[in-house]
């Protein structure tokens, strides 16, 4: 059940407590099931107790609701279908062989040779271009390894997309190639395992990957080239992540925006590389109601899936997928005709919302929280299974402990 309460609020029904969406104040307020059974007591026109009474009477004097609700009938403004990111996975080729990859790009054996050529990915952008998308990123296998690269990064810049970002291992940036990144306006996010050539090649399978890595972000910066870093945390690293982040900051004088920890894919399932700490683990999961939303995303929430919505990635063989991790969700291919005709099949992804996944569909939270489908399917091994960062359980309304929920430790 859901109940608009006036004032941008709306009451969001759980099969246990419940929740009102604050959406002017961007807040959540938590509702157990006596402030539950009382506000829907109130929108059935039921008598109230006392207690009752008195707790309705002090979300009316918090403006939270208004005197009289409207009734649970409403139809919230379905945001128009667009598709604002994609990612462009240029190759399959890559230059190292990390241990945790979710293509296995990097062995010989893996890579493909039926990969689009140029032309092909200019005409791809044409079309994202007219579709209304204005965010891309490149990535592999490794994308320099595509030896029109170059001149793939001047045909978008000069298409007109707002961000272009690459995705790299950073060890092929040069100074003849860095000067086209600034030319073209392109970010570059770079991938590190390590604080030292120890751990990072450990990872990487290459001697060497570590130094290239770092020369690379140094001749960025100095380029004036805008650099990110994303950190993936495994057994092999996890122990290092606070010297990794002292680096980033104090030597490599970037800024920490966090790290993710390896997830099972249908290529790679990572077993052997699977982190052992909870506290690490911790960083990435909701372990209390600390959720955030906005107008915006509590109407796109329930007509898509918070994730997958208004994004795409087509691999280096044309497929068209939901994620970069979703490779058996193959939409179509853009070898059998342009994006837009697959629209219906996009869609049909898009609208994976919380409402269609099992656990999820009974929660209260269900329109503020995250999700990642290729990670559930990864490990519950059901095309439905609830999104497994959240370690809240909707049946007995609690917040559980991380050690009891989670099935990224093998224990």
């Amino acid at each position: 059940m859901e109940i608009f309460l006036g004032n941008e609020n709306y009451f969001v029904d759980g099969i246990k407590n419940a929740a009102i969406y604050d959406l002017k104040n961007e807040k959540i307020y938590e509702l157990n099931e006596a402030g539950k059974e009382a506000l829907i007591k109130l929108e059935q026109k039921k008598e109230l107790n006392n207690l009752e009474k008195d707790f309705i009477n002090k979300l009316i004097s918090k403006k939270i609701i208004v005197p009289k609700l409207v009734s649970k009938d409403f139809k919230l403004p379905q945001p128009k279908y667009k598709i604002d990111f994609a990612w462009l996975e240029l190759t399959d080729k890559c230059n190292l062989r990390c241990i945790h990859c979710y293509g296995n790009f990097g062995y010989e054996e893996n890579t493909k040779t039926c990969e689009l050529k140029k032309e092909e990915w200019f005409d791809i952008i044409n079309q994202l271009y007219d579709m209304g998308c204005r965010h891309i990123q490149l990535i592999g296998g490794e994308p320099f390894c595509n030896k029109d690269f170059e001149e793939i990064i001047e045909y978008l810049n000069k298409k007109g997309f707002k961000r272009i970002t690459v995705f790299t291992n950073a060890t092929l940036i040069n100074e003849k190639n860095v000067k086209k990144l600034k030319k073209y306006n392109v970010n570059i996010r770079f991938s590190l395992y390590g604080h030292n050539k120890e751990t990072h090649d450990k990872i990487t399978n290459v001697k060497g990957s570590f130094e290239k890595t770092i020369s690379a972000i140094n001749l960025l910066r100095e380029n004036e080239v805008l650099v990110s870093v994303a950190i993936i945390l495994m057994k092999e690293n996890e122990q290092f992540l606070e010297k990794i982040k002292k680096m980033i900051v104090n030597d490599l004088k970037l800024r920490y925006n966090g790290y993710d920890v390896i997830r099972p894919s249908c290529v790679n399932d990572n077993l052997e590389h699977r982190i052992n700490s909870y506290e690490i683990l911790r960083g990435r999961y909701y372990t209390k109601p600390s959720f955030r939303i906005t107008r915006e995303s509590f109407y796109k929430n329930h007509y898509y899936n918070p994730c997958w919505n208004s994004k795409i990635a087509i691999t280096s063989t044309g497929d068209i997928i939901p994620c970069i991790f979703a490779r058996k969700f193959i939409i179509g291919n853009i070898k059998k005709g342009k994006i837009e005709n697959f629209k219906e099949n996009i869609l049909q992804q898009w609208q994976i919302t919380k409402n269609k996944i099992k656990q999820c569909q009974n929660c209260e939270y269900r329109y503020a929280c995250s999700d990642c489908r290729p990670l559930a399917i990864g490990i519950y091994e059901e095309d439905d299974a609830k999104y497994p960062r959240c370690c809240y359980s909707p049946e007995k309304g609690i917040w559980e402990k991380i050690e009891d929920v989670t099935q990224e430790i093998i224990k």
